[in-house]
């Protein structure tokens, strides 16, 4: 998924259920206040993970995340463990070599 600079990937109102890796450019997870000032938490670039999914969380509950440069995502469906598993073997390369039986797919 290629997503220009400025674009909400999540709020804390939609939480994407999957795991995330950044192939190229940049993320900055956030909070605002009741004020509606926004404070950085934290700072993905290329090569990071993000996500959730039943067995672990990488930390992005109620959080917002947007990209802060043209940012390509690669993703795994939510329900597809294996898939997850496959995919975190191949971070750098974020290579699926068909599509998985159980039709989940690849955003």
């Amino acid at each position: 998924m290629l997503c220009p600079r400025t674009t909400i990937i999540q709020s804390p109102e939609l939480v994407r259920d999957g795991l995330y890796f950044v192939k190229e450019g940049a993320l900055r997870f956030y909070i605002v206040n009741s004020w509606g000032k926004q404070f950085t938490v934290g700072i993905l670039g290329k090569g990071s993970t993000f996500g959730e999914i039943d067995s672990f969380s990488l930390g992005t509950h109620g959080v917002y995340i947007e990209t802060i440069e043209d940012t390509l995502l690669c993703a795994t469906a939510y329900r597809n463990p294996p898939l997850h598993v496959a995919l975190a073997t191949n971070i750098k390369g974020c290579r699926l070599t068909r599509q998985p039986a159980d039709g989940s797919t690849l955003i």
